[in-house]
């Protein structure tokens, strides 16, 4: 007989959201990498930028990813776990951000009407913490 996780079907929502998140990290981690490479060229903002970053920064960074993976495949498995990591991830995004901007120049690196990017991804991650918030309500995560 098969328990009732196997044959709940996932929201079209949920599937949208793992994968988003799942691609997100590993574009982030893949301009980790080709931006410490030298394979990108920086302009001297960004450049002045990621010199400035030390490996507590990295870790932290890092970190953010990696909770928003877990949190993205927790919600792709139906799991309760996915709501409080997804909150984690937005409580770090936002303490990150407000490091970076005061320490860091990261204000300068966005220019102008850069600053629209943030506030974008902040506005997603809300809406992801709601929508998962609700799923758990409405007992489609156990």
């Amino acid at each position: 007989m098969e328990d009732n996780q196997s044959i709940r079907k996932r929201p079209k929502k949920v599937w949208l959201i793992s994968v988003f998140y799942l691609f997100s990290a590993g574009f982030i981690l893949l301009s980790f990498y080709l931006i410490n490479s030298g394979k990108v060229p920086l302009s001297e903002a960004q450049q002045t930028y990621f010199a400035s970053l030390n490996p507590l920064d990295y870790f932290f960074s890092i970190t953010l990813g990696v909770i928003n993976m877990s949190g993205a495949i927790s919600l792709f498995l139906l799991r309760k776990v996915a709501y409080p990591l997804f909150v984690c991830a937005l409580a770090l995004r936002f303490v990150l951000s407000g490091w970076f901007a005061l320490n860091k120049g990261w204000l300068a690196v966005l220019g102008g009407t850069g600053g629209v990017s943030p506030l974008i991804g902040w506005g997603i991650s809300i809406a992801v913490c709601i929508y998962t918030k609700r799923l758990i309500n409405r007992g489609v995560l156990v």
